[in-house]
């Protein structure tokens, strides 16, 4: 577990998972925590092999195109478990589903049946932010294990040769999941800078200003979705050291972009989003 960095309880879930694996496992924590990483690394020891990828008798569903798993995929997985396997291991085969959240219904019943009665020597890895986006009958046949952040002083002990401004930036626009801090640093580039320049720029305008920005950004989505999670992160960092004054301030955005990001979520209007929120703040 040394390639990964983690915080010390993910660790010894992780290594309890890997001494007594289980058929049936799910891996929850947000975005960019590095979930996809964990569950590879729990699937490479279970198996004493140095690629996922490379294994002949590993399967690895993701959403395509952020589109929701369709039954048809998951109905792959039968004959994937009739394979003969020469191997003798105690767990022999590896399905990880990555966004578990994106199962359509249908697929999840198609799964169940897996999940209920699996190959003994299978393991089922499924990766998940939502975790209430599973039906229960699924949950109650998987163990769980949460995923939390290492502490920022670990993190940034881990990029020794990053100059500090460019880790320090990367380090708040991540929220210190390592998963999205290592996508940050290597790529300067990255959606999520522009997004910290604007949702800067909204923080310090005037509401007059706010509302001028509303029609160009409800024209891109992703930077829209990309500027709200970056104000969380702001509000977030800010709230634990500012004045009461200010402290409360941060809670009414923390707050209103909590309030954005469900309703995008949930394919609310995003003009009708926008200007909600920078009415709000």
């Amino acid at each position: 577990m040394t390639q990964l960095l983690l915080h010390p309880s993910s660790k010894n879930s992780i290594a309890k998972i890997i001494e007594r694996p289980p058929h049936g496992l799910l891996i929850v924590g947000p975005n960019g925590i590095g979930k996809m990483s964990i569950a590879s690394l729990i699937a490479e020891t279970i198996l004493g092999i140095k690629d996922i990828r490379q294994y002949p008798y590993a399967n690895v569903i993701s959403p395509k195109n952020d589109k929701m798993i369709s039954v048809e995929e998951v109905r792959t997985l039968d004959n994937f478990f009739k394979l003969k396997i020469k191997r003798s291991n105690a767990i022999n085969r590896v399905v990880i589903i990555e966004y578990a959240n994106k199962l359509s219904i249908p697929a999840q019943n198609a799964l169940l049946k897996n999940l209920e009665e699996p190959p003994s020597d299978a393991l089922i890895i499924m990766t998940t932010d939502e975790k209430q986006s599973l039906l229960p009958t699924i949950l109650s046949r998987l163990q769980t294990i949460h995923i939390n952040k290492p502490n920022t002083h670990d993190l940034k002990a881990n990029y020794p040769d990053i100059e500090d401004k460019l880790l320090n930036t990367a380090v708040a626009i991540s929220g210190g999941k390592p998963g999205l801090l290592t996508t940050l640093i290597s790529d300067p580039g990255h959606p999520l800078f522009e997004a910290t320049k604007v949702a800067r720029q909204i923080i310090s305008s005037s509401q007059y200003e706010r509302l001028l920005l509303v029609d160009s950004l409800s024209k891109d989505k992703q930077l829209t979705v990309n500027v709200i999670h970056i104000m969380l992160q702001m509000a977030d960092i800010s709230i634990k050291d500012v004045t009461s004054k200010t402290a409360a301030r941060w809670r009414s955005i923390l707050n209103a972009c909590y309030e954005a990001e469900d309703e995008l979520k949930r394919n609310g209007q995003i003009k009708l989003v926008l200007l909600k929120l920078m009415l709000s703040l």
